[in-house]
């Protein structure tokens, strides 16, 4: 009796011993992200700026994403299409709020889309998502969507002149994020103030924007999706200087970094065990560091100017001086990740370093060698004051690289959104060369309007004045006439050989992202997909910080272990007591 009595009573200490172990997502915390890149002037990204983190935790779309970046249900929980492509049906999910308590329905999307509730296309400045850049690539009726209509409050409707699949997986928060009709319709996007105090239907809500500090970000206690977010805050502080960014990393003022860390500051985070190891990784989307060229100065029409520039750049020692060898050297506008390396012809080889050569180019091209050594004069060669591997580190390389053949060149640091503005945006451009890193996926086309001269409107990430009618035809076919995958993909390697015999601009090398997450944080981060995106609303706090357990950041794990309950200890107690009564037992029944 005493021996069955013994085993039962330890099974049941197990199995309170596996309970404390295992435990599911915790409620409660503070998440502070840290951004390596300056204040940004507004809070929504329907207006031209760069920075989509505040946007993503605070919006939906009508699609969320996987781990691979495959479309799932968000605000729109179901969707089916005509045989033909051309209409598209949405069902919308109808328990969303928003955050002042409205309730989300269908007019909300056929608004953000910019169309009226009539079918008639908004004018540019009363419109949302048609100010972003995916919006301009795949939500205008320049591209194909003829109009968005809602036959009752939870159906939208979209009816496209001829099938563009490729615009469902940019539907999400990150490109095209729904907005509140009733506080932006009828009125100026640009101005409206609700830009720097946004009401949306994500799971954080607008607290407070402390300027030159913080933005708090605090949970959505109505938020659709049931259970989520699990934490009680977001913390955003954007600290451009990486060792004023490091050092908060240290102290605990930030948990994570989600454009990633200087390359050379990895050995003093990776000695920290709150953060070690910090993952380096490619991201689903890819993420080029590029050399863009103002192609609207006479300079840069000539083909052997662009050229010359290519030869003159050891790419492999940029990666070598600048990113620590960190990064592949690119072979052409897709980066050679995980689902993009197959839209790069087969036939490209990595670009070739001939100063010599150069130099013949540029000779050819009328920019002769003066008595005293140069040849062209550059005085805006911008690169962002964060980064330092993809921008002023690789810039600085790269400016005594061009002067071995006679080009000579001034860097000029400025913040991200400034160089975005004098970039893509400014008419006449404010620059003559720039460092720029930036993403042509995961959708293959979104490259798209970086290279076709259709996409010329002064809006970020954009054309900078290039234009091939050869490849501007090529990138229509792969849009509205390609219907199968291996039409898509052929269509793609036939785009990438003829812009890689062009240049553009320069791909540079493929980034390779450090993203320090403190270890008491454990779920999903959509960050690791999308270094730019959030929301956190899979992520928990799960215990003391510094507890060096391993977090995956694109899938759920378990919290880390908490104390045992107390029930649990006193079983255990109480089987030792038992074992020991069992020996004391067997040895008086052997005598």
């Amino acid at each position: 009796m005493l021996p069955t009595l013994l085993v039962a009573v330890m099974l049941i200490a197990m199995m309170g011993t596996a309970k404390a172990q295992v435990q599911g997502p915790k409620y409660g915390g503070s998440f502070v992200i840290g951004q390596a890149s300056s204040e940004p002037p507004i809070l929504t990204f329907w207006t031209n700026t760069f920075d989509r983190i505040p946007g993503t935790e605070m919006f939906n779309g009508l699609v969320s994403y996987d781990n691979n970046y495959n479309p799932i249900p968000d605000l729109a929980q179901s969707w089916s299409f005509s045989p033909d492509g051309l209409t598209w049906t949405f069902n919308l999910v109808r328990n969303a709020t928003w955050h002042d308590g409205v309730p989300f329905t269908a007019a909300d999307v056929v608004f953000s889309y910019g169309f009226s509730t009539h079918q008639t296309p908004l004018s540019f400045n009363q419109s949302l998502i048609p100010h972003t850049g995916e919006g301009q690539s795949f939500f205008t009726p320049a591209v194909g969507l003829a109009s968005v209509s809602a036959p009752d409050a939870y159906t939208v409707v979209f009816h496209w002149t001829h099938p563009y699949f490729e615009a469902l997986v940019n539907m999400g928060a990150f490109a095209a994020p729904i907005g509140p009709a009733h506080i932006y319709n009828g009125t100026n996007v640009f101005s409206n103030p609700y830009n720097n105090k946004p009401v949306g239907t994500g799971p954080f809500m607008f607290k407070e924007w402390v300027r030159g500090d913080h933005v708090t970000l605090v949970k959505n206690p109505t938020y659709f999706k049931k259970g989520r977010p699990y934490l009680d805050q977001v913390i955003l502080k954007a600290i451009p200087d990486p060792n004023t960014l490091v050092a908060a990393l240290q102290s605990g003022d930030v948990d994570f970094i989600p454009e990633g860390l200087p390359y050379e500051l990895l050995p003093q985070i990776n000695s920290n065990p709150q953060f070690n190891p910090v993952p380096l990784h490619t991201t689903n989307i890819g993420m080029l560091d590029r050399l863009l060229f103002n192609n609207d100065e006479p300079l840069f029409k000539d083909v052997r100017v662009r050229q010359a520039f290519s030869l003159a750049i050891d790419r492999q020692q940029v990666i070598n001086v600048a990113a620590g060898g960190h990064g592949t050297v690119s072979k052409c506008i897709w980066p050679a990740s995980t689902g993009m390396a197959q839209y790069c012809d087969p036939s490209l080889t990595y670009p070739e370093y001939n100063v010599t050569k150069a130099g013949q180019l540029l000779d050819q091209a009328g920019y002769r060698v003066q008595p005293n050594g140069t040849r062209i004069v550059l005085p805006r060669f911008l690169v962002d004051n964060g980064e330092p591997a993809a921008s002023l580190g690789a810039g600085q390389v790269i400016r005594d690289m061009l002067a071995k053949v006679g080009i000579m060149t001034t860097i000029v640091q400025v913040d991200g959104n400034t160089r975005l503005n004098n970039v893509f945006v400014a008419r006449p451009r404010l620059f003559d060369i720039s460092m720029h890193k930036g993403r042509t996926g995961p959708s293959p086309l979104f490259a798209r309007k970086q290279f076709d001269s259709n996409f010329n409107a002064p809006a970020i990430f954009t054309n900078t004045g290039f234009s091939d009618p050869v490849s501007d035809r090529l990138w229509s076919q792969v849009a509205f006439n390609a219907t199968t995958n291996a039409q898509r993909v052929q269509l793609f390697q036939q785009i990438s050989k003829r812009l890689a015999g062009l240049y553009p601009e320069l791909e540079i090398y493929d980034y390779v992202y450090a993203q320090p997450l403190r270890h008491s944080f454990q779920g999903s981060l959509f960050y690791a997909i999308i270094p730019e995106s959030g929301p956190s609303e899979n992520l928990w706090f799960a215990g003391t910080a510094g507890a060096a357990t391993t977090t995956s950041m694109t899938s759920t794990t378990s919290a880390t272990p908490t104390a045992l309950p107390s029930w649990a200890i006193i079983v255990a107690v109480i089987a030792i007591l038992l074992v020991g009564a069992y020996f004391v037992y067997s040895k008086k029944k052997k005598k």
